[in-house]
């Protein structure tokens, strides 16, 4: 039987490969097994809600539009994540533009105006006739200055291919089906669903999302980790309506790269279809840029997302050596890095535990 390893996550969303990248760049290379197949040599695929085209990158969120200190220095750590992948010399597909979000009804912008003037800076009020074509802002706008977004495929290619490049090992089309170990000093044995093992690790992260979890089975005894509230969201993709010069944020949101954009929002049962989802998505986006009801939908995509009652990230050592990582609760491409590299600093040095 080989050597156990140090450190296997597993799930290959943003979660996953961004702590695998993390662990690389500090010296200590994990081994990063991914459940969906290779999308093209060299780059492992990827489902859930990690697989959606579009990610609008704003801290500044809810209708009171105030930002957690987290989501604002986990925006600060993805933009330097994208100019140190640039640096290696890779395309992470990050864009920052700028985010734009428009109030609702007086007393929202009245608010959002005196929020944008106490945190000048970050924030800008745009009056009405401030606001860019083809945006239909009557009541004005709120501009995020060093909000974007980011194409999800570009940024997790970008992340595995840092995390080879320093030494990780990654394994796609590999399901883990159950966690097991005999006693409490002992390393864990990852299984498939058939019974064969796949590897043996002393710790194991747990990066699956809103994705069944492995069984555990811990010295005889087997463990479920709690549930997480699960939802699922919708992006419709539209072309032929005007091109938005900088992603929306909101109730509905959206952005486009070149002549194809994108509209997301809304959440329901993570069970339930609807059918009637681009076209209302359409619908939304077109209040507030005229001219998008005459794009057309060349398609759509759906995803579960999982997330916890405080809705901040779940970063807990279930077991010993055992953790889990994740319920990011759609703002992964937001915190995933902030989050990756606050573990592996913990565990930088060879003797942390």
């Amino acid at each position: 039987m080989s050597d156990p390893t140090d450190v296997v996550v597993v799930g290959g969303g943003v979660a996953g490969r961004s702590l695998a990248r993390a662990m690389a760049v500090r010296g200590r290379p994990a081994t990063l097994l991914e459940a969906a197949e290779p999308a093209s040599p060299g780059c492992a695929a990827t489902a859930g809600a990690s697989a959606l085209p579009l990610a609008v990158l704003n801290p500044w969120r809810g209708r009171k539009g105030a930002a957690h200190p987290d989501d604002l220095l986990g925006l600060a750590t993805m933009w330097r994540w994208a100019e140190a992948l640039r640096a290696e010399g890779r395309a992470p597909g990050a864009h920052r533009s700028g985010v734009l979000r428009l109030p609702t009804d007086r007393r929202q912008a009245r608010a959002w105006r005196a929020r944008a003037e106490a945190e000048a800076g970050p924030l800008a009020w745009l009056s009405p006739e401030a606001v860019p074509a083809p945006f239909h802002a009557p009541l004005g706008a709120i501009r995020v200055a060093d909000g974007g977004w980011i194409d999800p495929a570009a940024w997790l290619a970008a992340l595995s291919a840092s995390a080879r490049a320093h030494g990780a090992t990654l394994r796609s089309g590999v399901r883990v089906a159950r966690l097991a170990r005999e006693r409490p000093t002992d390393p864990w044995t990852l299984h498939d669903a058939a019974g064969a093992r796949i590897a043996m690790a002393h710790r194991v992260v747990l990066c699956v999302g809103a994705d069944d979890a492995p069984e555990v089975h811990d010295a005889g005894r087997a463990w479920t980790p709690p549930a997480l509230e699960r939802l699922r969201g919708d992006i419709v993709t539209l072309r032929g309506g005007p091109a938005l010069p900088l992603p929306l944020a909101g109730g509905v949101y959206g952005g486009s790269a070149g002549a194809v954009t994108y509209a997301g929002g809304g959440h329901r049962p993570p069970e339930s279809t609807d059918p009637e989802a681009p076209a209302r998505l359409r619908a939304a986006l077109a209040r507030h840029v005229p001219g998008m009801d005459r794009a057309h939908a060349v398609d759509a995509w759906s995803g579960v997302r999982a997330r916890t009652s405080d809705l901040r990230p779940w970063v807990e050592e279930l077991r010993g050596g055992l953790w889990w990582f994740g319920a990011f609760g759609g703002r992964g491409f937001l915190c995933a890095a902030l989050e990756a590299s606050r573990w592996a600093d913990a565990r930088a040095d060879p003797a942390a535990p």
